[in-house]
């Protein structure tokens, strides 16, 4: 089953901050413990769910992987 999420990430003072929404299960800023992006590379952990996201920017969209 394929879940969207969405990602909201912002910059201030130097550093990303991020929060995730997950519209079908109605849950919005979900806090993002850490985001990075380098290289095209986008890495965000989800510490209270377990969760991370490894993806590259390709196109003008992220594939990656969502574990």
């Amino acid at each position: 089953m394929k879940l969207p999420l969405i990602i909201n990430i912002k910059k201030e003072n130097g550093n990303l901050i991020s929060t995730i929404d997950s519209p079908k299960q109605g849950a919005t800023n979900i806090p993002v413990t850490k985001t990075s992006f380098a290289a095209n590379q986008l890495v965000f952990e989800i510490s209270s769910l377990s969760a991370n996201y490894t993806g590259k920017y390709i196109d003008e969209t992220f594939e990656g992987t969502f574990k």
